[in-house]
């Protein structure tokens, strides 16, 4: 369908440029861009050099011969729908190259209008596309909406709508494709509905109408590319005759064909026998249907000192013929057996506050949640041999929480701090190393116990499976909004309403002035995508508090799932899970009343 057709006002004002990363239709290594249109003047079969491409029409093209002989046309033919012919250092093998939409006198060029194309994408990976919206015409324009029209595979990272474009300006918009495990063959629609502005800043102007651009997407492998990938498992050193090393090799895929593991074969060997070092398998084909985690168990248990390895061929059907059957390679070493411990050396542990070292506790201590604890190696009882490190671990912490022991956990040093961000239990253990590199045969653990200390304190930790362990995932905010009354303080701006406290309204007045201990405070705010963020209110008043959960951004990693804690004088009255929470979702889960130990749970989801 031709653009005009469908966006007839728009097109002299708004031409969209489709900037994408991968090759649609011919090659643009190398070719030139002087364009031969309608209306020009033919170029003439004497004006052609040796093997170059001259255009004959706006999308047919002739490839000169190489000897020069005009007799001896080799090809002629057509660029086809989406391209169009160029001359100069185009090549017989690359005539045309993808048709652009231009800005051309204040207007676009006419053309078909695009095709957004997600073949044979990974379940597993997500993909981006960058799409331009150009304003080409004299006026300010202003895009009103973009937006998706399709399965939930496809989304847009959304324009924060309106946006004003001057002439000329361009908005970058980011489409992408998750397709899941059962995705085969989908279409959808990405929707831009603009306004023609009577003058710059103006909030009025002419509806220019709505234009469509199609989608379409389908899972599956890129050509050559393997269904399921090879790996090496390197073990690293285990001490012989002490040490098993036990692993499982997951094997998942998103190919939309069904696989059989038939069998697994040995193909190489060094260094240790099947009994040290071994893929194990049971033997019976293992069916591999698509998106299902099947798993082999690899083992290391040397026998002798040195290097070791093995490789294994896995025989699968039926398997691409571009690609080659998958291997796995399993490496370790083994090393020699040392002295296991030093029962000379009795490690002593204890924990502070930090601006509190009154607190101090041997195994013990009790804090509120974001307390900044130091850790104290100092008082150690030592006979026989000299210490060289400090072993202190972080064993146990809750759900969520980021805490971390602080500096390296193997230092020479033996001070160490820590920051214990969520309600719960942490423990700590100390081990010694003397300067024969043994560890201390006794390790000392200390207890961190955080409650909290407020009438009202509330937690949010999410997870987002689309982002496969990056480092920074969708972003959600932690709002507590408290009951209007008569007298209230009206908002400046939605995000500084004094009744919402969020991670942009941390820190608000809500009781008698100058008096913080009836104030909300925002503890922690997200900084990496995953929580957890803290809000805490010391002294509630005698009103309702509403808890929201907001999606600001999904960064193309599709929704995340959100898990709050609701504690009431110190005993935690809610754990509630939410659905799916994507960018611009509002996901309302509990109003409370605390004095009146009024609490409703209501778990809606508003997109």
């Amino acid at each position: 369908m031709h653009l005009k057709a469908h966006f007839e006002p728009l097109l002299h004002l708004l031409a969209l440029i489709v900037a994408a990363s991968w090759g649609v239709g011919c090659n643009l290594d190398g070719l030139s861009s002087d364009f031969y249109d309608v209306g020009e003047e033919e170029p003439s079969l004497s004006s052609c050099q040796p093997g170059q491409v001259r255009c004959t029409t706006n999308s047919d093209y002739l490839i000169c011969p190489a000897s020069g002989d005009l007799s001896l046309v080799e090809t002629y033919g057509s660029c086809g729908e989406g391209t169009t012919c160029v001359t100069g250092a185009a090549t017989r093998e690359r005539p045309c190259i993808r048709y652009r939409n231009l800005c051309q006198d204040g207007e676009p060029v006419s053309v078909d209008r695009e095709l957004l194309s997600f073949k044979d994408i990974d379940t597993l990976k997500p993909t981006r596309r960058t799409v331009n919206l150009t304003n080409c015409g004299p006026d300010y324009l202003r895009i009103d909406a973009v937006d998706v029209l399709s399965p939930p595979t496809f989304s847009d990272e959304e324009i924060a709508a309106p946006v004003v474009l001057a002439p000329g300006e361009v908005a970058p918009l980011q489409v992408v494709y998750r397709p899941t495990y059962e995705s085969e063959q989908e279409q959808g629609e990405l929707r831009v509905i603009a306004t023609r502005l009577d003058q710059p800043g103006a909030f009025t102007g002419a509806p220019l109408g709505t234009l469509y651009i199609p989608l379409e997407g389908r899972a599956g492998r890129q050509p050559g590319q393997a269904p399921i990938q090879s790996r090496v498992l390197d073990f690293g050193e285990k001490v012989v005759g002490q040490q098993v090393a036990v692993t499982n090799i997951e094997l998942v895929h998103s190919d939309i064909a069904d696989y059989t593991l038939q069998y697994v074969e040995e193909i190489d060997r060094v260094g240790a026998d099947a009994d040290t070092l071994a893929l194990e398998w049971s033997g019976a084909p293992l069916e591999l249907p698509r998106g299902v985690r099947r798993s082999l168990r690899a083992r290391f248990a040397p026998e002798s000192t040195g290097v070791a390895s093995a490789t294994y061929r896995m025989v699968i059907t039926p398997w691409p013929a571009d690609t080659a059957l998958p291997t796995v390679t399993l490496q370790g070493a083994g090393i020699p057996p040392r002295e296991t411990c030093n029962p000379s050396i009795t490690p002593h542990l204890t924990a502070s506050e930090a601006d509190a070292p009154e607190s101090m506790s041997d195994d013990r201590l009790t804090v509120k949640p974001m307390t900044h604890v130091r850790l104290d190696a100092a008082a150690l009882h030592a006979s026989g041999a000299a210490i060289a490190r400090y072993h202190v671990t972080l064993l146990e912490a809750p759900r969520g929480s980021t805490a971390t022991i602080l500096g390296s956990h193997e230092a020479a040093s033996p001070n160490r701090d820590v920051v214990v961000d969520l309600v719960g239990r942490y423990t700590i253990r100390l081990a010694l190393e003397d300067t024969a590199g043994r560890v201390t045969c006794d390790t000392h653990d200390v207890v961190i116990d955080v409650r909290p200390e407020s009438e009202m304190h509330v937690e949010l930790i999410w997870e987002t499976p689309g982002a496969m362990g990056d480092a920074a995932s969708a972003d959600l905010d932690l709002h507590v909004v408290r009951e209007k009354r008569a007298g209230d303080r009206p908002p400046d701006h939605w995000s500084l309403d004094p009744a919402d406290c969020s991670p942009l309204n941390p820190n608000l007045d809500w009781g008698a002035p100058r008096v913080t201990a009836d104030d909300c405070r925002v503890l922690r705010v997200d900084q990496d995508g995953s929580g957890p963020e803290i809000i805490d209110i010391r002294s509630v008043d005698d009103r309702y508090y509403e808890i929201e959960v907001q999606g600001v951004t999904d960064r193309g990693f599709g929704p995340s799932f959100a898990t709050l804690q609701l504690y009431i004088h110190g005993e935690r009255r809610v754990v509630l899970g939410s659905p799916g929470i994507e960018a611009g979702a509002t996901w309302e889960a509990v109003r409370i009343r605390p004095s009146l130990s009024d609490l409703q749970i209501i778990d809606k989801l508003i997109e």
